[in-house]
């Protein structure tokens, strides 16, 4: 195609001497007849006089404004004429004034769907890359880098690569970013403005993030799970403090209302609301710990470094080690007690053990003083002495048995009142 074809067919065509040996066009056409090859409206500008190869460059020079727009007349009037006249629905302009970037807008009115006013999408003829690493490719993909002279150029640590941006508050306000890897060992990283929200469901006002839906194990494990962080940790030199799988570090600030607040937690758990079918359950519960380290100097399941443990029932099927540690100012309670029940086995301070009756005092209870030994009480105080070792009493009334100094092969408690003794 010789550089005549443009005289002759487009003589109002502009050709602009670039200086650098090419050329650029600068036309308004329409309804341009066809040329051969070519389909209605399309602009073949070549980049020197006699290159056999062509460019569709649109120079526009020092303005400002709209490159290219796409617009349908008698049919879009979206009427947002601020951003571009009624009838346009596609328009090309650049980002910044002096400094270029390409802005694609999308512009739709309001007698279709509630979406859409600008989609990409991409179509591949064959199945697409599975591949879950910095290597994987995708149906549509976005790309982006910096430049360096002539040449490309990483993205700098924790750089913004992507974003999405919308008009909020009268201002144009950032929602989600992906960043570069902070440093060459780190992934990129995810930001969002606003909580997540995933499994289909609504999001809610009294929670920043709801991970919710339902799902259906597919069967080929042994395990099902709605929420898994695996991985692996590695620490680096200096990180001496700990090492963690997971922190929780909420700050709670509570109302200004004069209110009463049920509970303030960094961790609450419900148990699973489990419907049960034919299927036989071994161990139901709401945390279940497996096992623990052994690789420390110390090591537990559960480690608790200060502050009370409340526990309002418990069953023990192993052994209490206290570790040479003191027990303090707490009570066993016989089953179905309550601390005022008869039967109720409590150890208090100054190392007192004592059976508890439903007056809620002590009927037995046992010191490790210079005083009493064991003291027996039911409205009357029978006092085996420190040096009476082998020395018994039974109540009942207002007398005891003494069964004196002899050997005691068995002694019956019944409610926390001594009622045999056996010689």
């Amino acid at each position: 195609m010789a550089d005549t074809v443009f005289v002759s067919v487009f003589p109002a065509l502009k050709a602009i001497d670039n200086g650098d040996g090419t050329y650029s066009v600068a036309a308004r056409i329409a309804g341009m007849p066809p040329l051969t090859g070519l389909t209605p409206g399309q602009i073949l500008v070549a980049d020197s006089a006699t290159s056999a190869e062509w460019t569709q460059t649109l120079d526009q020079l020092l303005v400002d404004t709209t490159i290219l727009d796409f617009a349908s007349t008698g049919d879009v009037a979206h009427g947002a004429t601020d951003l571009a006249p009624t009838a346009v629905y596609g328009r090309h302009l650049k980002t910044e004034a002096t400094s270029g970037g390409l802005t694609v807008m999308g512009l739709k009115d309001a007698d279709g769907v509630a979406g859409g006013a600008h989609v990409t999408e991409g179509y591949l003829a064959e199945n697409v890359d599975t591949t879950k690493s910095t290597a994987g490719r995708a149906l549509v993909e976005v790309f982006g880098a910096q430049t360096s002279g002539v040449a490309i150029a990483n993205v700098v640590a924790n750089g913004n690569v992507w974003a999405v941006r919308s008009q909020v508050g009268a201002a144009a306000v950032t929602q989600a970013i992906i960043s570069a890897p902070v440093s060459g060992a780190s992934p990129g990283g995810l930001w969002l403005n606003g909580g997540l929200v995933t499994g289909g469901v609504s999001p809610v006002g009294y929670a920043e993030h709801l991970l919710g839906g339902d799902f259906t194990s597919d069967g080929t494990s042994s395990v099902a799970e709605k929420l898994r962080l695996t991985g692996t940790l590695t620490g680096a030199g200096g990180d001496t403090t700990w090492l963690t799988g997971t922190f929780l570090n909420t700050v709670i600030t509570t109302q200004t209302a004069a209110e009463v607040i049920g509970v303030v937690s960094q961790l609450k758990l419900e148990e699973p609301t489990i419907t049960k079918n034919v299927t036989t359950i071994t161990v139901a519960a709401t945390l279940y710990i497996t096992d623990a380290p052994s690789e420390g100097a110390t090591n537990a399941a559960i480690y608790v470094v200060s502050g009370d443990t409340v526990l309002r029932t418990l069953s023990m099927n192993g052994a209490l080690s206290m570790n040479g540690n003191n027990v303090q100012n707490f009570g066993f309670l016989s089953q179905n007690g309550t601390e005022a029940a008869n039967g109720a086995l409590r150890l208090v301070s100054q190392n007192r053990v004592a059976w508890r009756n439903n007056g809620n005092t002590d009927d037995i209870y046992l010191n490790n003083d210079a005083g009493d030994n064991l003291v027996v009480t039911n409205a009357t105080s029978v006092d085996l002495g420190a040096s009476c070792e082998a020395d018994a009493y039974t109540v009942g009334g207002a007398a005891g048995v003494d069964y004196g100094p002899a050997d005691i092969s068995s002694i019956t408690i019944v409610k926390g009142i001594v009622t045999a003794v056996a010689a």
